[in-house]
């Protein structure tokens, strides 16, 4: 069973093996310039504004503003969406989930309009 699949906790193996795939996605998309934008997502989508996330720890704007935009919306997706390990969250929970992690986890003011957009 892999990791995406399985029903519980990931034990610290499992997660530092799923952290790898930034690194993993970014080397995926080698190959020249056309693919710039796409590196950048990949690597630095689960950086956290206050540099608490991986794979390379940066911060506010050394994260890149495509990646940033990626990780709010990526993490929208994930609490909405049903998982082998919890059901999905309702619209309400996710967005008081971003209120809650806004300027911890998500680019203040991108989370802002992220908000504003869904009409919260």
């Amino acid at each position: 069973m892999t990791a995406s699949f399985k029903p519980g906790k990931l034990d610290p193996h499992e997660w530092e093996t799923i952290q790898q795939h930034t690194i993993w996605g970014e080397e995926l998309l080698e190959g020249g310039e056309h693919f710039a934008l796409a590196r950048r997502i990949a690597r630095w989508h689960h950086e956290n504004w206050d540099g608490s996330g991986y794979p390379d720890r940066v911060s506010e704007e050394e994260i890149p503003f495509e990646a940033r935009l990626v990780r709010i919306v990526d993490v929208y997706d994930a609490l909405r969406s049903e998982r082998s390990y919890k059901p999905a969250w309702s619209e309400d929970e996710v967005l008081e989930e971003l209120r809650r992690l806004r300027g911890a986890h998500f680019d203040p003011e991108l989370t802002d309009l992220f908000l504003a957009l869904r009409g919260a």
